[in-house]
Formats: C-alpha cells, sequence, structure tokens
C-alpha cells in the first residue's frame, strides 16, 4: 500500500484567498497529512503579480489549518532565485535561493524567516527549499536552529541522514508512480481562469492518506538501499533536466 502526504507550496499573503479558503477545507479534512509551505517575506514577481496584499486574512487562515493539525513548514526566505551554479543534494533545478551561499547568510535568512512565522503565531515543523535547492550548509544551518524535519528527498521510506529527518518527494500528482511506499504530493494551487479553485485527491485503493507525526516517528536509518533509492532518483531527475534543455534547443 502507497502512503500519501498532501503538500502546497509557495503560500503567502498574495496568495488567492479563494484558493486559501479552499485549502482551509482540505485542512479541516485530511488534519495531519496536509503540509503548508509558507514564504515569510515573498517578493517573487511571478506569485505577487497584480495581486494583494491579504495580509492579516492570510495569516489567521494559518493559524486556523494549524489548529487543525495540518503541518506549518518554511518555504525558504523571499523565494527569490538565481542561476545555481553550485553543488546541490537535490539535482531537480537551475535556480536557487540558498546553494553556494556562505553558513553565516544562509543562517541569517533562515532565522529571520522562522522567527518571523513563530511571530506570527505558526510553529515551524519542517523546511522546504524553495525548487528543493539547498546545499551542506543550508542542512548545517537547520540543525543549528533545530529544524530536524525537511520535506524533500528520494528516499523510500521518512530517512535520518545528515543529522535530517527528510520526509519524500517524489511525486507531483497523486497518479505518478513512484518507487518506495512513501512519497508527499507536491501542490502549486493557482486560481482558475474563470475564478475560483477547487482541490480534488485522486488516490486509487493501493494508496492511502498518512500522518506527518506517524511519518517521522517512524523514521528508518540510512541504509544502503536509501542511498541507492536517492542515487537513483537523483541520476534520472539529471537526465531528465539534460534532455529537457537538449529539446529546447
Amino acid at each position: 500500500m502507497k502512503r500519501l502526504l498532501i503538500r502546497f507550496d509557495d503560500l503567502s499573503p498574495y496568495s488567492n484567498m479563494e484558493i486559501i479558503n479552499e485549502i482551509k477545507t482540505i485542512c479541516k479534512k485530511y488534519k495531519n497529512s496536509v503540509l503548508l509551505c509558507v514564504i515569510p517575506f515573498c517578493e517573487d514577481k511571478n506569485i505577487i503579480k497584480n495581486n494583494i496584499d491579504n495580509g492579516d486574512k492570510f495569516w489567521e487562515a494559518m493559524i486556523y489549518c494549524q489548529k487543525q493539525n495540518s503541518v506549518i513548514g518554511l518555504h525558504g526566505y523571499k523565494h527569490v532565485f538565481w542561476k545555481n551554479k553550485s553543488k546541490q543534494i537535490f539535482p531537480i533545478s537551475m535556480k536557487t535561493e540558498f546553494c553556494g551561499l556562505r553558513t553565516n547568510i544562509q543562517r541569517d535568512m533562515i532565522k529571520k524567516g522562522k522567527d518571523f512565522l513563530e511571530q506570527k503565531g505558526l510553529k515551524i515543523r519542517f523546511f522546504a527549499a524553495p525548487a528543493h535547492s539547498m546545499d551542506q550548509n543550508t542542512v548545517k544551518v537547520l540543525k543549528d536552529l533545530n529544524i530536524r524535519v525537511v520535506s524533500d528527498g528520494f528516499f523510500s521510506e521518512c530517512t535520518i541522514w545528515k543529522g535530517i529527518k527528510w520526509v519524500p518527494l517524489k511525486s507531483w500528482k497523486e497518479t505518478t508512480n513512484f518507487i518506495g511506499p512513501l512519497s508527499t504530493i507536491c501542490n502549486h494551487p493557482k486560481e482558475k481562469k474563470n475564478g475560483g479553485y477547487k482541490f480534488k485527491l485522486e488516490i486509487n485503493n493501493q494508496q492511502k492518506l498518512t500522518s506527518f507525526d506517524k511519518e517521522i516517528s517512524n523514521a528508518i536509518s540510512f541504509t544502503l538501499i536509501e542511498y541507492i533509492f536517492h542515487k537513483t532518483y537523483s541520476l534520472i531527475f539529471i537526465i531528465y533536466r539534460f534532455l529537457r534543455k537538449y529539446i529546447k534547443k
């Protein structure tokens, strides 16, 4: 039986409130199966566009979701990217917000973001790097700041690696096949052209939703098998990125 968690990315006061209200409904229904990735100081023009800053309405919604036992995560700093030229842990994207920065700079960014969300009344349960792009310095900072769970990785189960618990994210749709019994569905909710947003979970009888707390409580040790999982998926993404670049040419 495949186990799934639901993750919503790029949440900020600039998110459409129709979407946020739908997420509130999802959190009430699916509780501890829902992970919310919140940007503390969003300056991403692709997210902001012409959207208004919903201010307190957004933060009140996040508090509501937290009270429903959904899980709040720190999603970077400003969600502003540059081209990545440094070695990263997960080779998914060529853009980054953290890779290559000195440890003290990353610590300042992550600490400010964490402190800000905590001031809003949110408890940070995990970290999720924008574009999945992070390096060894990022890991060191997370441990220093006592953030011991990351929503990312290609492991079969929630795995303890580098002193961090990694909750695997290997699929962007619930219908996508993945290796191993556990994965996270990564959603980037957007308003439809005709307005509104409706979330529909499509899982089959070979899948079930699981609990974030249960998964991190049962985290397994890093083994040769998990190393093979990690390397296999890493290679797949490297090849995919190469082919995508080649096809564009």
